[in-house]
C-alpha cells in the first residue's frame, strides 16, 4: 500500500511539475459518455399497505337482550342485510298501547263528525222553524185582531139589549186568551231566535250577509262552533296518538339491526342472550367498498404533492395488478421519527380483492414531463451544493468543465444527477474521470 501510495505521488508530482509539457506526456485511457437529453417526468416513488377506508362500529340504539346473531366475523354483508335482532318486552308493550290509543283518537274523531253533522242538522231545524212560527204569529195576530172587532161590535149590541151579559163576558174571554196566544207566540219567537239573529251574527265578528243562504250557511257555523272546536281537538288527538305510535315503532324497529353500508365483519362484540345497554357494541364493520392505498411521503418532499395529483398504485399480491387513482388526503403532520407525511389514494374495491394490510409500490406523478440532461454521478470528479467538476472530452483532450447540477428531484433516477447549466447534447464527457486527471490532458478515448 505504501509502495502504491508512492507510485501514485510520483505520478502526480510528474504530471503535474510541468504543465507546460503536458503534451509530452503518454495520453490516459478513459471512458466517455455521450451527452443527451432525455424525457424526465417528476415523481416519486414509495411503499405502502392497503387500508380500510371507514370502520363503522355497530351498537345497540336502545335497551334490549341480543335475541339472534346473523354475522359472524370475516363474512361479507351488503348494505341493509340483517345483522341482529334484540328483544325488549316494554318496547312491544307501548308499541301495542299506541296502536290502541290511536285507534281510540280515531273513534273520538268519528263521534265528534256525528254530533257537529247532527247539530247542524238542529240548527237548520230551528232556522225552519223559525219561519213556522213567523206565520203562526201571524195567525194568532189576526184571530185576535178579529175577536177584538167582534168584541166592540157586541158591545154596542149588549148596550141596546141585544146579547146577555153572559154572552158578552164569554166573546170577551175568547178575544183574552187570543191576546194571551198572540203574545205567548211573540215570546217563543223571541227565545227561539235566540241565536240567530243579526245582532247574534255582528256579535260573532261577521257582517250580516245578503243573501238568505248565506246568512244560514253563518248562522249554522256560529251556532256548532263547539262541536266544530270538539272535532278539530278529536283530530288534534289523532295527530298526538299517531305520533306516539310512530316513536313507538320506530323504537321496535330499531331491535332489528341492519347493515348501514355494504362490507365485511371485522368483529363480533356481542353473543346471543347477553343484555345490552344503549351503545352497546355488537359488531365492528369494515366498509371495503373503496380502501386507501397508505404510503409515507418524506418531508423534504412534501411541497411537491398535493390532493387530486394521479397516483399509480401496484399491488405485487395481485400478480402486480395496476391501479390507478389520485391523491385523496395529504396529512397535515410529519411523524417526528421518520421525517415522513402520510398519504393516501382512495382505490375502488368493488370485488374486495384488496384486503386491508397488502402491501403496494406507489408512483406519484408530480409534475409535467420534461427534457432533462442526466449524467451518472460517476462522471462528476466533484459534487458540491449544486454545483459539479467534470471532464468534457474535445479533439483528443480533457477539458474541466464546471456545471449546475440538481442532486435530488421528483422523477430523478437513483445515482443520477441532473445538469441544468454548463452542457449541451452532443458532447462526450469523462466516465469515472482519475483522480490526476488535469485540464487540457491528453486521452485517448476506449472503444
Amino acid at each position: 500500500a505504501v509502495a502504491l501510495a508512492a507510485g501514485l505521488f510520483a505520478s502526480c508530482a510528474h504530471r503535474g511539475g510541468n504543465q507546460g509539457d503536458a503534451t509530452s506526456l503518454p495520453a490516459a485511457t478513459v471512458k466517455t459518455i455521450t451527452v443527451k437529453s432525455a424525457p424526465l417526468t417528476p415523481e416519486i416513488v414509495s411503499f405502502g399497505s392497503i387500508s380500510y377506508r371507514t370502520e363503522t362500529t355497530i351498537s345497540a340504539s336502545v335497551e334490549g337482550t341480543v335475541a339472534e346473531i346473523a354475522a359472524h366475523e370475516g363474512d361479507p354483508v351488503y348494505r341493509g342485510q340483517l345483522l341482529a335482532r334484540l328483544s325488549n318486552v316494554q318496547l312491544e308493550i307501548g308499541e301495542r298501547q299506541a296502536e290502541s290509543q290511536l285507534a281510540s283518537a280515531k273513534a273520538a274523531v268519528e263521534v265528534a263528525k256525528a254530533q257537529l253533522w247532527q247539530g247542524k242538522e238542529q240548527v237548520q231545524a230551528r232556522i225552519l222553524s223559525l219561519k213556522k212560527m213567523v206565520a203562526d204569529i201571524a195567525q194568532k195576530k189576526r184571530e185576535a185582531a178579529n175577536l177584538e172587532t167582534t168584541l166592540l161590535s157586541r158591545e154596542k149590541v149588549f148596550k141596546v139589549g141585544g146579547i146577555s151579559s153572559e154572552q158578552l163576558e164569554s166573546l170577551k174571554l175568547q178575544y183574552q186568551s187570543a191576546e194571551t196566544a198572540y203574545e205567548n207566540a211573540e215570546n217563543d219567537y223571541e227565545v227561539s231566535e235566540i241565536g240567530l239573529r243579526d245582532e247574534d251574527i255582528r256579535d260573532s265578528g261577521f257582517a250580516v250577509p245578503a243573501s238568505a243562504a248565506r246568512r244560514t250557511a253563518l248562522l249554522v257555523q256560529i251556532n256548532t262552533q263547539t262541536l266544530q272546536a270538539q272535532l278539530d281537538a278529536a283530530l288534534a288527538g289523532v295527530k298526538t296518538a299517531q305520533s306516539n305510535l310512530d316513536a313507538a315503532k320506530a323504537l321496535v324497529a330499531q331491535l332489528t339491526i341492519d347493515s348501514p353500508v355494504s362490507g365485511v365483519i371485522g368483529a363480533r362484540e356481542a353473543s346471543v342472550g347477553e343484555h345490552l345497554s344503549v351503545g352497546g357494541k355488537i359488531f365492528t364493520l369494515i366498509e371495503d367498498s373503496e380502501v386507501y392505498a397508505v404510503f409515507p411521503v418524506p418531508e423534504a418532499q412534501a411541497m411537491s404533492i398535493a390532493e387530486g395529483m394521479p397516483v399509480e398504485v401496484t399491488v405485487p399480491a395481485l400478480g402486480d395488478r395496476l391501479f390507478h387513482s389520485r391523491i385523496s388526503v395529504v396529512s397535515p403532520l410529519v411523524d417526528p421519527q421518520s421525517g415522513n407525511l402520510t398519504v393516501r389514494a382512495l382505490l375502488p374495491n368493488s370485488d374486495s380483492r384488496l384486503k386491508p394490510g397488502l402491501f403496494i409500490r406507489v408512483r406519484v406523478q408530480t409534475g409535467e414531463t420534461r427534457r432533462a440532461m442526466l449524467l451518472p454521478r460517476s462522471a462528476f470528479a466533484s459534487l458540491d451544493s449544486g454545483k459539479g467538476v467534470l471532464f468534457a472530452v474535445r479533439d483528443g483532450r480533457a477539458f474541466e468543465r464546471k456545471v449546475s447540477v440538481v442532486e435530488s428531484a421528483p422523477g430523478l433516477p437513483a445515482g443520477r444527477v441532473e445538469v441544468t447549466r454548463g452542457l449541451t447534447d452532443g458532447e462526450r464527457v469523462v466516465d469515472e474521470p482519475s483522480p490526476v486527471l488535469q485540464d487540457g490532458e491528453k486521452v485517448d478515448v476506449e472503444g
